[in-house]
């Protein structure tokens, strides 16, 4: 079911839905999970409406648009989102489903048999109506389906079903038999788990435990502990690292603040090996491993280490920067419109894809993060400026950018003003417009998008996934780490609204407290004596900002947040003039697409105005 209309309904009921043989139709799937039932059930719904039978057509496609439902656990608004997104539409959410959907659904949920089924069921229910009894019942669902789902590698399926048991336990009684049950269920998975344990099951049970705040700390702690030493000695540094921070939280949580402490130093030995690994490897990688040694510099310094201990990877981080420099060259593409400029964009993007593939999560995210340079404003100057660049009428005309609604946002004078303030005014608009139309937009389309790609065809991530991000890093601060969690998560998947929602807000807090604890002031004191802070284009325009991250992704920041002739994205969320369709992800980029732009930008350059989007 595709939709954009909440409500719409199937128009089935309970009687309806038992005329057919439907639970059979389950034990056709591939997998007892409810992604698998949403294909045969909907494959089912498509050979009874060619065979004509209107009322089990519509009698599967409530089935299948129940199964399709995406779990979302991590958020107590919207337990459930679409399983697809594209072009401005959608795949069906709870929302869209009528009363008599629900009573159907209701008076069918005793005779299920499929447990995984029956929770999903149940817990619709419960999301809808806020079925007491329905609730219960899925919770017990939830713990059967769970034991069906442990055996094997792939157990975050497994683990998820744990935890909404949980969330709905606490959620009709906290700490009553429901959640008692949840939390026992937990407890004896760890049990069996641990023994053998080689990956993170245990490291997420023991974190629905610590999130929950239940669970015996004097047990988890010592086995958290346990468990670390065990996968150093592999070494799988990151999962390690997990298991010294729950250590750290457990020792926490009962007041041990040295033994919190003395497990916090070895989190930041963890950076320090995945830094030397990343340098020392077969085809090192100087940027990620300054990006691992930054984390331990941080983690170094929050656990109070020895000076000289920070002072060594201080110097080590130096050292890795200066190194990484080299490695800049390493996926970059020749911006000339040369006539072998869809091959050598085919092959970036191939180049991009395959930077992190084959690695583990964490190193694919660090690859990640590197695998588009920041703009080079001194460059992209020099371009403009190049007599043979083209662009005469950018040289002769002034230009203005308008919003959706059609009024001017901004103008911009000539390049070859004989006002040398207004040359320069116009230069650095005209960089940020050609950033714009071309440079961001090519580096999404063949480097950050087929990378993204990439990593989510390999590594089905939660948001609990991305917590190595978060911590021990000093832009994110303490009490904040689970919007920026949500952010990239969604960022991640391609929900691009949601993401940038969430994160724009936290980036200006961030920097914000940057500022400030290098002692610059970002408010301002009226004749009133009231304090007003100072906005985020203040902060990106202060000379500042280029010491802090770079020229570069200071230019970059700059534009894509607050320059009108560029992105401006944070003036267009914050007054509403973002569209949905300006922010939904396209999927993996065409070099023909490239070329389509590119096409579009030289005559729109010559045009005289620009639709700012």
């Amino acid at each position: 079911m595709s939709t954009n209309a909440p409500n719409v309904g199937f128009g089935v009921s309970a009687d309806d839905i038992r005329a057919y043989d439907w639970q059979a139709v389950l034990q056709t799937a591939t997998r007892r999970e409810c992604d698998s039932y949403s294909e045969v059930l909907a494959a089912k719904a498509k050979s009874l409406q060619d065979a004509g039978d209107d009322r089990g057509h519509r009698a599967f496609r409530l089935l299948g648009a129940v199964a399709s439902f995406w779990p979302n656990f991590h958020s107590d608004e919207s337990p459930f989102r679409p399983m697809a997104v594209w072009e401005g539409r959608r795949s069906a959410i709870p929302e869209d489903l009528a009363a008599a959907d629900l009573d159907a659904l209701n008076g069918v949920l005793a005779g299920i048999k499929d447990a995984e089924f029956r929770a999903r069921v149940a817990d619709v229910l419960w999301a809808c109506r806020k079925d007491y009894k329905a609730a219960q019942t899925a919770v017990d669902a939830y713990i059967e389906s769970s034991r069906v789902l442990e055996s094997g590698d792939m157990w975050p399926p497994f683990s998820e079903h744990l935890q909404r048991a949980m969330q709905l336990g606490a959620k009709i009684g906290r700490l009553k038999q429901f959640h008692q049950k949840a939390i026992q269920a937990v407890e004896d998975a760890i049990a069996r788990q641990e023994p053998t344990e080689k990956g993170l099951l245990c490291a997420r049970l023991m974190h629905f435990l610590l999130a929950d705040r239940v669970g015996d700390a004097k047990k988890y702690a010592p086995l958290s502990e346990r468990i670390a030493k065990s996968m150093e000695a592999v070494p799988n540094w990151h999962f390690s690292r997990d298991y010294w921070q729950l250590k750290a939280a457990w020792d926490s949580r009962e007041g041990r603040s040295e033994d919190a402490r003395a497990a916090r130093l070895q989190i930041a030995n963890t950076y320090v090996k995945l830094a030397e690994s990343f340098a020392n490897a077969a085809q090192p990688s100087y940027m990620g491993a300054a990006g691992w040694m930054a984390k331990a510099v941080h983690a170094l310094r929050e656990a109070k280490a020895d000076a000289a201990d920070i002072e060594n990877a201080h110097r080590r981080l130096l050292t890795f920067q200066k190194r990484s420099m080299g490695e800049m060259e390493t996926i970059q593409i020749p911006l000339e419109n040369a006539p072998d400029l869809e091959k050598k964009l085919e092959e970036s993007a191939k180049a991009a894809a395959a930077h992190g593939a084959g690695h583990c999560f964490e190193d694919a995210i660090m690859r990640f993060a590197f695998v588009a340079e920041p703009t080079r404003p001194d460059e992209l100057k020099k371009r403009i400026e190049d007599p043979n660049s083209g662009g005469v009428f950018t040289q002769l005309f002034g230009t203005t950018t308008v919003r959706p609604d059609g009024q001017t946002s901004d103008t911009k004078p000539p390049l070859a003003s004989d006002d040398p303030k207004d040359r320069e005014v116009a230069l650095l608009k005209e960089m940020y417009s050609q950033s714009r139309t071309v440079d961001w937009r090519l580096r999404v389309q063949v480097s950050i998008e087929p990378a993204r790609q990439q990593i989510i065809a390999e590594h089905p991530a939660r948001p609990m996934d991305l917590l190595f991000l978060v911590q021990d890093n000093p832009f994110v601060p303490r009490g904040r780490e689970g919007l920026f969690l949500r952010g990239l998560h969604a960022g991640l998947r391609g929900d691009l609204v949601l993401a940038l929602h969430l994160l724009l807000p936290q980036i200006e807090h961030s920097l914000r407290e940057i500022f400030t604890a290098r002692g610059i002031i970002t408010s301002k004191l009226e004749s009133d004596q009231t304090q007003d802070e100072r906005d985020l284009g203040w902060m990106l325009a202060h000379a500042e900002m280029a010491k802090i991250v770079g020229p570069g992704m200071a230019f970059d920041l700059r534009g894509l947040l607050v320059e009108r002739f560029g992105l401006n994205l944070r003036n267009d969320i914050a007054h509403g003039f973002l569209q949905n369709h300006k922010c939904s992800p396209k999927g993996r980029s065409t070099p023909g697409g490239w070329r389509s732009g590119f096409v579009a930008f030289r005559l729109r350059r010559h045009s005289g105005s620009q639709k700012h989007d």
